[in-house]
C-alpha cells in the first residue's frame, strides 16, 4: 500500500488456525484472540506480532 489515505480493513476472527476450516493461500485475518496478525501461507498459518 503506497497511499496515505487508505487503509486495509482485516476480517476479525477468534483462533482463524482452528475455526477456518478451508483457508485459501494468502488469506489474512486478525486473530482477537493473540490479537495478532494471521497468514495462511497455503500449509500453514504465520503469526505476526505489531
Amino acid at each position: 500500500m503506497t497511499d496515505t489515505d487508505k487503509a486495509m480493513v482485516l476480517p476479525k476472527v477468534a483462533r482463524p488456525h482452528l475455526t477456518i476450516q478451508n483457508p485459501a493461500p494468502g488469506m489474512m485475518v486478525f486473530d482477537t484472540v493473540k490479537r495478532q496478525l494471521a497468514v495462511y501461507n497455503g500449509t500453514v498459518w504465520s503469526f505476526w506480532k505489531p
